[in-house]
């Protein structure tokens, strides 16, 4: 269906918005920046888009056709993940949205799946302490909805607002995993090269976490430290989304800076230690690689 400015239109739900369908008109713009958005719940404008995504109750890639609320879904993953219209969309344009299948087999893992799990009210989210519980991108995106007892107006600006911050994030999502793939050989080379696999030495910053996790001999990454030129030691985590070092820093150096941290190590360019052990910085990359030696005796 084409609107009085000659365009095709884009169909998705009216009132309240989430994840799924914001992140669905966000990627399906990038590739057609030409479609008129159309939020509506009217079967005759439904029926008429050019695309429809998160309302109409059907999925057909070929008509351009993205709902999951039809009675059966929209069928699953391999990993018993259900789709939402996000990863329906994904699974038709991600590859041509990132230039390359396997960055967008990438963000299908680490973003998609996620939002359509949430969307289809699969799985938990658990409490990082207490009843304290983890801010997401989805709890962003869900509290840029209106405010109170607000009409169709407010909703509508909303969207546009979300669908543009989530059009950023994800266009972000998308480097951050070319550059994570790119990096992956060089950090597995850097660590192949470490005389004390202990040790990882890397001369540029890397997203090296989730790479050294499935390798059992680091414990401690030296690495470039800031843009004032300093290196840092960094603890390697089994999960880098908790907060349990391998091997935490020396416990006298929580919390030193400076000359304090000098005379308790004897690194001479020794600056600060964090004082929850995970990190310690030094002026030089000798001075770091130092700091990283010592917290094993």
């Amino acid at each position: 269906m084409w609107n009085i400015f000659g365009r095709p239109i884009l169909a998705t739900h009216s009132g309240s918005f989430h994840p799924d369908d914001v992140l669905s008109v966000a990627a399906l713009k990038k590739i057609d920046p030409k479609l008129k958005i159309v939020r509506t719940r009217d079967k005759g404008i439904i029926k008429e888009a050019e695309y429809v995504v998160d309302v109409g109750g059907e999925y057909d890639p070929k008509r351009k056709r993205f709902d999951h609320h039809q009675v059966g879904g929209a069928g699953e993953r391999d990993d018993r993940v259900p789709y939402a219209s996000f990863g329906l969309v994904w699974r038709e344009y991600g590859a041509h949205y990132c230039g390359s299948k396997t960055v967008a087999d990438y963000i299908e893992k680490n973003l998609v799946e996620y939002i359509d799990a949430m969307d289809n009210g699969e799985g938990e989210i658990k409490p990082i302490s207490g009843d304290i519980y983890p801010y997401t991108f989805g709890n962003f995106i869900m509290d840029m909805n209106p405010v109170g007892n607000v009409g169709a107006f407010h909703y509508n600006r909303a969207f546009e607002k979300a669908v543009a911050v989530a059009s950023l994030a994800l266009d972000n999502f998308v480097l951050g995993a070319k550059y994570f793939l790119e990096a992956e050989s060089k950090i597995l080379d850097s660590y192949q090269k470490s005389d004390d696999k202990r040790i990882v030495i890397f001369d540029e910053k890397y997203p090296w976490q989730d790479v050294l996790k499935k390798i059992k001999e680091p414990i401690y990454v030296v690495e470039p430290g800031s843009m004032r030129g300093e290196w840092k030691v960094t603890c390697v985590r089994d999960n880098p989304r908790d907060f349990t070092n391998r091997k935490d820093l020396p416990k006298e150096w929580a919390g030193k800076r400076d000359t304090e941290l000098v005379q308790i190590t004897g690194v001479k360019d020794a600056v600060f230690c964090h004082n929850k052990l995970f990190t310690a910085y030094a002026k030089s990359k000798e001075g770091a690689i130092k700091l990283a030696e010592l917290a094993f005796k």
